[in-house]
C-alpha cells in the first residue's frame, strides 16, 4: 500500500513539473530606449505613481524657437523625483496659431553642472494634433543625479499645419472624482464617434492639474478596438496624482485615425 502511494505521489509530482514547464513565462519588460546617458524618453509608466518621492529641483530653460515656431509656447516642466535613477518631467505645448498643428518635434539638451552639453535628442508629444489655441502635454525623464545644478533646454524645431481630419470623436458626460485622502483620481464618461467613418488607433491623454495649472498627473490610454460611426464606448480611467494637491482638475484630449486611412 505504501509503495503504491509513493508511486502515485511521484507520478503526481512529475505531472505538476510538466504542466509548470508548459505555462508561458511572463514577458520581460524592455526598458525604454536610451538616446544618450543623460536623457531617456518614455511612455506613461503607471508604476511610477508608487515611486514618487516629491517634487524635484531641476532648472529648465525654454529657448525661443526659430521665427516660424514663435507661436508655439512651451511651459516650463514640473519635475518629480522617484526612487528610480530618473525623474519625471511634465509640461504643456500651447498652440497660439489659428491653425491645427501636427508633426511637432522638440529638441531637448541636457547640460551638466559645469554648463557643458552632455547630449541632446528630439521627440514628439504623444498627442499627434493640437487644435488652434489648445494645449498638448509632453513628458520626458532625465537623470536624477546632480539635480540642483542640472539644466534642461527645450525648443520647438518642427511643426506643420495639419491636414483636414474626418474623425469626429467627442467626450460626453465626463466627470472626475478626486479622493484626497487616498490621493486617487477617477475619470468616467463616454466616448462617442460622431463622424461618418469608423475610428481606429484611438488615444486619450489625461492630465491632472493643480490650482495653479501645473501638471500633477498624466496618463496616455490607447484603445485597441475600433469604434464604428455612431458608436459609443464607456470610459473609466484611474490615475494617481504625482503629488497631493488641495484641488485637482482634469484635462482630456482624444484623437484617432479613419479606418480607411492607410
Amino acid at each position: 500500500m505504501r509503495i503504491e502511494l509513493l508511486l502515485f505521489l511521484s507520478m503526481l509530482a512529475m505531472i505538476v513539473v510538466i504542466v509548470a514547464c508548459g505555462v508561458p513565462r511572463r514577458q520581460t519588460l524592455v526598458p525604454a530606449p536610451t538616446f544618450f546617458p543623460g536623457l531617456t524618453l518614455t511612455m506613461y509608466d503607471p508604476q511610477v505613481e508608487g515611486r514618487v518621492l516629491g517634487e524635484a529641483t531641476l532648472a529648465a530653460t525654454i529657448l525661443p524657437g526659430s521665427p516660424q515656431f514663435r507661436e508655439i509656447e512651451i511651459s516650463p516642466p514640473r519635475c518629480y523625483a522617484t526612487t528610480s535613477p530618473q525623474i519625471t518631467c511634465l509640461g504643456y505645448l500651447r498652440n497660439l496659431t489659428e491653425n491645427v498643428l501636427s508633426d511637432l518635434r522638440l529638441r531637448v539638451r541636457f547640460r551638466g553642472p559645469d554648463g557643458n552639453l552632455q547630449g541632446e535628442t528630439q521627440f514628439s508629444p504623444e498627442q499627434r494634433r493640437i487644435e488652434a489655441a489648445d494645449l498638448a502635454p509632453y513628458r520626458l525623464e532625465v537623470p536624477a543625479s546632480r539635480l540642483e545644478t542640472a539644466v534642461l533646454e527645450l525648443e520647438v524645431v518642427e511643426a506643420s499645419v495639419a491636414k483636414s481630419d474626418s474623425i469626429e470623436l467627442s467626450l460626453r458626460d465626463v466627470t472626475g472624482d478626486y479622493q484626497r485622502s487616498e490621493n486617487s483620481y477617477r475619470l468616467t464618461g463616454r466616448l462617442v464617434n460622431e463622424g461618418a467613418e469608423a475610428a481606429r488607433d484611438i488615444r486619450l491623454l489625461v492630465t491632472l492639474e493643480d490650482g495653479e495649472g501645473a501638471i500633477v498627473g498624466y496618463r496616455a490610454v490607447d484603445i485597441e478596438q475600433e469604434l464604428p460611426s455612431g458608436g459609443t464606448m464607456p470610459l473609466d480611467i484611474s490615475l494617481t496624482p504625482l503629488t497631493h494637491a488641495g484641488s485637482v482638475r482634469h484635462r482630456v484630449s482624444v484623437q484617432g485615425a479613419p479606418l480607411t486611412q492607410p
